[in-house]
């Protein structure tokens, strides 16, 4: 898989669906995450939280396989 950052993530899975969601959640400690919500995979609404502390920072592969499986997206959606 090819790097991304968090922006090109996001475009690339509205591309995909334009059902997807995304929301900045703030918590207590340092830094911040972002989750990525779906309405509907098989019937289910489908939340993942990614840990991310600016727009132009990079999602690590193991947080691209986990959002691919989780979402049921096609292998070579990253690529």
């Amino acid at each position: 898989m090819k790097s991304l950052k968090w922006r090109e993530l996001r475009e690339i899975l509205l591309a995909y669906d334009r059902r997807f969601s995304f929301y900045s959640k703030k918590g207590s400690g340092k830094g911040s995450h972002r989750a990525i919500e779906h309405p509907d995979i098989d019937g289910r609404r489908i939340a993942f939280t990614v840990p991310i502390h600016g727009e132009g920072d990079e999602i690590k592969t193991p947080y691209k396989s986990k959002i691919r499986r989780d979402f049921k997206l096609p292998k070579d959606i990253f690529d």
